[in-house]
């Protein structure tokens, strides 16, 4: 099995387009057998604490509805 690691000060993320709810950033990963190096990429510290924000969002966007609705 191999193991991939973020350069320092890095993240590791899906290299391809996906979704945020898809998104991984991670320090490093272990390839499964159908995985390859090429699938991964370096991403900024900028760029997760963006997703980051994305996702705080639509989790409080989805705390205040629930709340609504009780």
């Amino acid at each position: 099995m191999e193991k991939i690691t973020a350069k320092e000060g890095m993240w590791l993320t899906q290299s391809g387009d996906i979704n945020d709810n898809e998104r991984v950033f991670t320090d490093s990963v272990f390839l499964a057998v159908n995985d390859n190096r090429e699938r991964w990429r370096d991403a900024t510290q900028a760029e997760k604490d963006a997703w980051d924000a994305r996702m705080e969002s639509i989790i409080e966007e989805e705390e205040e509805e629930y709340e609504q609705e009780g």
